[in-house]
């Protein structure tokens, strides 16, 4: 049986990717956060949006107003 051969597989695999947009985000997600958060409209801005695997909820963080 032949050997997994991770350098040649990976390499087309990464380069289809990229050339088809496969995981390409369009910013939906941060959209649809500020729209509906109200927190922006208290000033407070949106900083990073990322997704805890451990927990499996989304976590947010919003940088307070300068005042």
């Amino acid at each position: 049986m032949e050997r997994y051969n991770f350098k040649i597989v990976e390499n087309k695999w990464q380069k289809y990717w990229e050339e088809n947009k496969t995981f390409k985000s369009t910013g939906g997600l941060r959209i649809a956060v500020e729209e509906s958060s109200s927190l922006g409209e208290d000033g407070w801005e949106l900083v990073t949006i990322n997704y805890c695997n451990d927990y499996r909820e989304w976590v947010f963080t919003y940088k307070r107003p300068q005042e």
